[in-house]
């Protein structure tokens, strides 16, 4: 579980004793600061980064199934019943639900940093302005909301038209 800082607190599973020498030995010159919050933001990076593999994962299984569809083309153009035919909607209802999933990770991920840019700022390692940290939370809730989108029309494609080739993907 990824602690969340509210109201200036930040705790973390590590022991506080522990984390205030690590801290002294690696944040010489700051005014202060808080413990565990460099494990904190690594973890909070590797997260991020493994939402966004999943996400490519979404898009080359998208790929995938455009490649699938065009061989569907392909094989009906030659009336080519006996071959065997690709199903390109699973691959691209697959990856749709992934990119949702892998969004979902940074919108939550980017409300997190969004919280914490108080605790940046205290220690004096971030230059950038809170508002900053919003537009990028606000950016990834639009994402958000177009992938949804995105996927609720593949959903019901995938029922209407199963089979067939999906465009605008």
């Amino acid at each position: 579980m990824i602690p969340i800082a509210r109201d200036n607190d930040f705790n973390t599973s590590y022991d506080d004793e522990e984390d205030n020498n690590r801290d002294r030995e690696n944040d010489e010159g700051t005014e202060e600061s808080i413990p565990g919050l460099d494990e904190f933001d690594i973890r909070l990076l590797n997260i991020q980064a493994s939402a966004l593999l999943v996400m490519i994962l979404g898009y080359v299984l998208e790929y995938i199934s455009t490649l699938q569809a065009i061989e569907v083309i392909k094989i009906r153009q030659r009336n080519n019943e006996s071959g065997f035919e690709p199903d390109p909607d699973i691959a691209l209802l697959l990856g749709s639900q992934y990119e949702v999933i892998a969004q979902a990770v940074l919108v939550h991920i980017s409300k997190i940093q969004y919280r914490n840019t108080p605790l940046h700022f205290r220690i004096g390692r971030v230059s950038a302005a809170r508002s900053a940290n919003f537009e990028l939370l606000l950016g990834d809730i639009v994402e958000m909301i177009a992938y949804l989108i995105s996927l609720y029309g593949v959903r019901k494609l995938f029922a209407i038209n199963h089979g067939g080739p999906i465009y605008g993907v």
